[in-house]
């Protein structure tokens, strides 16, 4: 009982000592930080109006980061008409190559789980309060001028509850890279879907926006079990280095022997006769294929 309530003290004080660090780093007078991509990502970390990041290079690529954001600061994705506004975020990071005018390519923020801590630990209120939190980001994205993403290759943007059935209709890891952003998940099926985890895609002006939330359960209540990302990046370089990725896969797994390439080639016939069994299968419940999203 003593070492507890001496764990609980130390961690007490590091959770202070961290929050006046962090306030310290930030100024009392900061409210907003604000953020895009395709510029130079020393001119963007500068006009974001964050004091100071930790930097590193990893190859060719730059990064800029910052943790243990307080949580009153908000962080504005500027782009007029498209503008996304969230808090608390526990960490920012950006990613540019240098090869290519150290232009920023890729920004990542992990959201902070806050917003449940009214709730006990692991319970339905907890969820609840989780789906509208997350709802809330999703509104904004559907309040703007956003149109809804998937791959073309291998996801069919289904509309309802059927864009995250399998063909058998149940809840299928594989259907959430598309979730339908315009259908309010019913609370029952809410734990089902972000556990292992749910993605809501979106793409405008040529940008790729993707939210990843997963509840990974560890048994430990001073860890909370949400995990809330939101990226975005440049479609087109994420697009050309996927294609250069996959190209060099498929080559070497072939030159090895593993027939690679047939075997990619026949995952892709087997998601489209998968995809056309889930369009069925959605018509019959009332759904339908969502229009694919407008170029920007």
């Amino acid at each position: 009982m003593h070492r507890r309530r001496l764990l609980a003290v130390v961690a007490g004080c590091l959770f202070f000592l961290l929050a006046v660090a962090s306030s310290n780093l930030f100024g009392a007078n900061m409210q907003e930080v604000r953020f895009h991509l395709g510029e130079d990502i020393y001119n963007t970390a500068k006009q974001s109006g964050i004091p100071e990041f930790s930097t590193q290079k990893v190859g060719n690529t730059l990064v800029y980061s910052v943790s243990g954001l307080p949580p009153e600061v908000a962080f504005r994705y500027a782009r007029p008409g498209f503008e996304i506004v969230l808090e608390p975020v526990f960490a920012f990071t950006m990613y540019a190559n240098q090869q290519r005018g150290r232009r920023v390519k890729t920004v990542t923020l992990q959201l902070s789980s806050t917003a449940s801590d009214a709730a006990p630990f692991e319970s339905d209120a907890e969820h609840r309060l989780m789906q509208v939190f997350v709802e809330k980001i999703i509104n904004q994205f559907q309040g703007g001028n956003w149109r809804r993403y998937a791959d073309p290759e291998w996801h069919v943007m289904l509309t309802g509850r059927s864009s995250y059935l399998d063909e058998h209709g149940n809840i299928s890891p594989r259907a959430k890279w598309s979730m339908d952003p315009h259908f309010q998940i019913p609370q029952e099926d809410w734990p089902r879907i972000v556990k292992p985890g749910a993605y809501w895609r979106w793409v405008g002006e040529g940008i790729l926006a993707t939210l990843s939330v997963e509840y990974a359960a560890s048994g430990d209540a001073r860890v909370s079990p949400y995990r809330i990302f939101l990226r975005f990046e440049i479609l087109s370089e994420k697009l050309e280095h996927d294609a250069k990725e996959l190209a060099k896969r498929l080559k070497d797994g072939d030159e090895k022997g593993w027939n690679s390439t047939a075997k990619y080639e026949g995952s892709l016939r087997e998601a489209r006769e998968r995809n056309k069994r889930l369009v069925e299968n959605a018509v019959m419940r009332g759904d339908s294929v969502a229009p694919p999203p407008e170029k920007h």
